[in-house]
């Protein structure tokens, strides 16, 4: 970095710092880039929009070009502005740099203009689009990267970016090279109101839930075909999308075939995609929580997982696949390298609710959910953002006395 960028990352970082640290409740305008749209299903991106607008941030969350502008606007939040993508620059990583960048900043001014004047913060979960990050001149930038393999243009979003973060230790070592202001955040929690929502009646005497999205590739099929026939005691609720969303761009015709054959067990109930209110009353009644994922292929993507928070804020055990940034916190999950471990584990809890199912353990994982909110987490991010501005004054002071 040369000293003109210290200087005017300097600047901003003060000014940012002294915004979110000191005047939680100024009406900062925040720019959120999201590959995802907006919808019944909520991610991160989502909820760092939600918490945002509640401390007071004028927030607009730019949609992907792909979004469902009808489904998007079913579910937006009154304090959120939904802004549909009509600004990307079809192929411009293929342009020169000097001319990319001189459309982006016109493109910048356009949305600038359309949204009632410049943003001061840009928050972005999306380095396939606006990439180059200091076309919002005026703005603190930040690259938030939640998925290791989403690496579409990772060099010019780091380098453009004031502070990045990531969600996995894997995907900081990643960004590092491009940018050292890259820092871990764990992935929040978002307490939900709930609301009724019964699970069906059924004749088996343990309830498992599994909640996600059942259409990403990810998802270790054979693992839970094998569970649901191994425990014919158990009824098995999968609440999740299998079918158009705001998560889903295409479909899956293999995971919907899963899905399908899944279904077709007699201990089985597919409860489709939940609000957050409902998906609350359905944690707090399954004894057991679980899901499955191929880690064993894709060990960096599957390091850490969005739904691991909402799942342990409710105190119930939870049975998994191994998540590498659990691993040292292997009191929170019943974790499984294998088939035959992941179905020991499971019945490990079913059979002796007086070990996973005590006090001790559901306030140990109810205590870390609640130690890592939205809140929380901007709070953390908050005090990087001050800490970044230090050490660029500290850096403009070293080379203002030579």
């Amino acid at each position: 970095m040369g000293n003109t960028r210290h200087c005017n990352t300097g600047l901003v970082a003060d000014r940012i710092s002294f915004i979110f640290v000191t005047m939680p409740l100024t009406a900062q305008r925040i720019l959120i880039i999201s590959p995802e749209s907006w919808g019944k299903s909520m991610l991160s991106k989502h909820h760092y929009a939600v918490a945002l607008a509640n401390a007071g941030h004028d927030v607009w969350f730019l949609l992907p070009p792909w979004a469902d502008r009808e489904l998007a606007l079913q579910y937006r939040h009154p304090r959120v502005h939904l802004l549909f993508d009509s600004y990307s620059l079809k192929g411009a990583r293929f342009l020169p740099a000097i001319l990319r960048k001189a459309w982006y900043k016109r493109i910048v001014r356009s949305m600038e203009k359309h949204c009632g004047g410049p943003f001061g913060v840009v928050w972005s979960f999306d380095n396939s689009r606006f990439f180059d990050l200091d076309s919002f001149v005026h703005a603190f930038r930040i690259h938030h990267m939640m998925d290791y393999h989403t690496d579409y243009q990772l060099a010019q979003a780091c380098s453009t970016a004031h502070l990045c973060l990531g969600v996995t230790t894997g995907i900081v070592q990643k960004m590092q090279p491009f940018n050292r202001h890259s820092y871990f955040v764990q992935h929040g929690y978002a307490p939900v109101a709930e609301e009724a929502a019964l699970l069906p009646d059924v004749p088996q005497v343990h309830r498992a839930l599994y909640t996600g999205n059942l259409l990403m590739p990810y998802v270790q099929w054979s693992w839970l075909h094998a569970l649901v026939k191994s425990n014919p005691d158990v009824h098995f609720f999968l609440a999740g999308s299998y079918s158009q969303s705001n998560l889903n761009e295409h479909s899956n015709p293999n995971a919907l075939a899963e899905v399908e054959k899944i279904g077709r067990n007699a201990n089985v109930t597919l409860l489709g995609e939940c609000i957050p209110g409902q998906m609350q009353s359905y944690l707090r009644q399954a004894d057991v929580l679980f899901f499955a994922y191929r880690s064993n292929e894709f060990p960096e993507i599957l390091a850490n997982s969005h739904k691991i928070m909402a799942y342990l804020a409710s105190g119930k055990p939870i049975v998994s696949h191994i998540i590498s940034e659990y691993v040292k916190h292997d009191n929170l999950l019943c974790m499984a390298s294998n088939l035959d471990k992941y179905l020991h584990s499971f019945r490990e809890v079913i059979e002796h609710p007086e070990i996973h199912r005590s006090a001790a353990a559901i306030e140990r994982r109810t205590n870390w959910a609640n130690s890592n909110t939205y809140e929380q987490q901007i709070r953390r991010i908050q005090n990087l953002i001050g800490q970044l501005g230090q050490d660029i004054q500290l850096i403009q002071d070293k080379e203002h006395h030579g």
